[in-house]
C-alpha cells in the first residue's frame, strides 16, 4: 500500500506537470456540475492554432469553474468546424479557435462558403499574432528581399517559391512580391510548412513563402534564413530580420489567432469571455510559452476584432483581385 507522502508527491508531479494550481481537486469538484466548455480547432494536433487552443484550456479550467476540451475537427482549411460552429447554440459552450484568414481570406477564395464571415460568428478575443515570413536556404545568396527578386529576375527558371497551396495568405504574399517589382516568380503549393522547408533547407526549391513559427528554429540554426518578415514591426523573436516594409514592399500583414461563438451570444457573456481570456494572456508563463512556438500574445476585444477583421477583408479583397485568383 502506498503510504501518504508518496501519494502526495504523486500529485504534486502531475499537478506541476499540467501546470495547474494546487487547488485543482477542490476545483475539480466543482466543475463536475457545469457542462464542459469545447474549444473547437480547425486543424490537425501540434499545429500553431491547436498549440494555442492548448495552452488556453489549461489556463482558463480555474477561473470559468468548468472543464475546457479542445476537440481537433480538420479539413477544408477549417471550414467544417467553422461549419459546426454556426450550427451551435449560442450559450457559450462551445467555441472555435480560428485563424482570421476563414474571414478575410476564405469570403474572396472560396466560390461556395458555407457560412457568412460578418455574420454568422461573434468574436470574443484575440488570443495572438504570427508573422508571414520570406526564407531561402543558408546557401542562397541573396541577404534581403531585394537581392532576392534580382536574383529570380536573372534566374526565371529557378525563381519559385513554396507555399502553402493557392488560394492561401502565404501564396497571395509570393504573387504580391512578383506584382511589386514586376518578376514573375512560380508558386509551388505543398502540403505544410514542414514538407516545404525541407525541400528549401535541401535545394529543391528557391525560397519559401510561409509563417515565422514554422521556420523559426531553422533559421535559428542557420540551416535556412529569413530574409523578411510581415509584420508592422520587426518580430521579437528575430529582431535582426527586417520587415517587408523596411525593405520598401509596400506590404503588411500577420496571422490573428482569435476565439468566436455563434453568432447571438449574449454580449455581457461576449465580455466576460474575453476579458478572462485576456487575464490568462497577461501571465508571463503564457507569454512565455507563446513565444516558443513563435507566437506573440495580442489581446483585442471582440469588438476590436471585428473591426480589424472588415478591415483585413478590404484588403485581401483589393490583394487578390490583382493576382487574378479565381475562387475556387
Amino acid at each position: 500500500m502506498t503510504n501518504r507522502s508518496g501519494r502526495l508527491s504523486r500529485r504534486r508531479a502531475i499537478e506541476a506537470a499540467l501546470a495547474v494550481p494546487l487547488s485543482w481537486a477542490g476545483f475539480a469538484a466543482h466543475a463536475q456540475d457545469k457542462p464542459p466548455l469545447r474549444l473547437l480547432v480547425g486543424f490537425p494536433p501540434g499545429g500553431n492554432v491547436d498549440y494555442a487552443a492548448r495552452l488556453l484550456a489549461e489556463r482558463l479550467r480555474a477561473p470559468l469553474g468548468r472543464s475546457v476540451i479542445v476537440e481537433n475537427k480538420p479539413g477544408a482549411g477549417s471550414r467544417i468546424a467553422l461549419a459546426e460552429i454556426k450550427r451551435s447554440a449560442a450559450d457559450g459552450s462551445t467555441l472555435i479557435v480560428s485563424v482570421d484568414a476563414a474571414f478575410t481570406i476564405y469570403p474572396h477564395t472560396v466560390a461556395k462558403l458555407e457560412y457568412d464571415a460578418q455574420k454568422d460568428f461573434t468574436p470574443i478575443v484575440r488570443i495572438a499574432t504570427y508573422d508571414y515570413a520570406i526564407a531561402v536556404a543558408a546557401s542562397h545568396p541573396a541577404a534581403n528581399i531585394r537581392e532576392f527578386m534580382a536574383w529570380a529576375e536573372r534566374h526565371p527558371k529557378e525563381a519559385s517559391y513554396a507555399s502553402p497551396g493557392s488560394g492561401s495568405g502565404p501564396s497571395f504574399v509570393g504573387q504580391e512580391l512578383a506584382r511589386i517589382f514586376k518578376v514573375p516568380l512560380t508558386d509551388v503549393p505543398y502540403r505544410g510548412g514542414q514538407a516545404a522547408n525541407t525541400d528549401l533547407v535541401g535545394g529543391t526549391i528557391a525560397a519559401a513563402v510561409g509563417v515565422l513559427p514554422d521556420m523559426l528554429e531553422l533559421h535559428r540554426s542557420g540551416k535556412l534564413r529569413v530574409l523578411a518578415v510581415g509584420g508592422s514591426r520587426r518580430n521579437a523573436l528575430v529582431p535582426e530580420v527586417p520587415t517587408l516594409r523596411e525593405q520598401g514592399v509596400d506590404f503588411e500583414g500577420d496571422i490573428t489567432i482569435g476565439v468566436y461563438a455563434p453568432r447571438g451570444l449574449p454580449p455581457a457573456q461576449t465580455l466576460a469571455l474575453g476579458r478572462t481570456i485576456s487575464e490568462q494572456l497577461a501571465g508571463a508563463d503564457m507569454k512565455s510559452a507563446l513565444d516558443r512556438q513563435g507566437l506573440t500574445p495580442a489581446p483585442l476585444s471582440g469588438e476590436q476584432l471585428a473591426v480589424l477583421h472588415a478591415a483585413e477583408l478590404r484588403k485581401w479583397d483589393a490583394l487578390i483581385r490583382a493576382t487574378g485568383y479565381v475562387p475556387q
